[in-house]
């Protein structure tokens, strides 16, 4: 995955995640924790489901839509809310 990529999918730029990179500036807490299931996503060789659905909330961000979404937490995991 690009700097570029990454940086699109974390809400950062690209020279951000150089710097963190390079050690130059911590990581933020919830970027992290995004980077780790990105990373165990990849090397479980899962669906992609956490990529696929940040690259959703990502194009949403760049279309600068106004569209709020909702979910819920159910016993079966988290779902989308109507």
């Amino acid at each position: 995955m690009s700097q570029n990529t990454l940086a699109h999918l974390l809400g950062v730029s690209e020279q951000t995640i150089r710097r963190w990179e390079c050690g130059k500036i911590t990581i933020s807490k919830s970027s992290e924790s995004l980077l780790r299931l990105l990373y165990r996503e990849h090397i479980h060789n899962q669906e992609g489901k956490i990529s696929t659905m940040l690259k959703k909330i990502a194009a949403l961000e760049d279309e600068g839509a106004e569209t709020h979404i909702h979910f819920e937490d159910t016993p079966q995991g988290w779902k989308s809310a109507a």
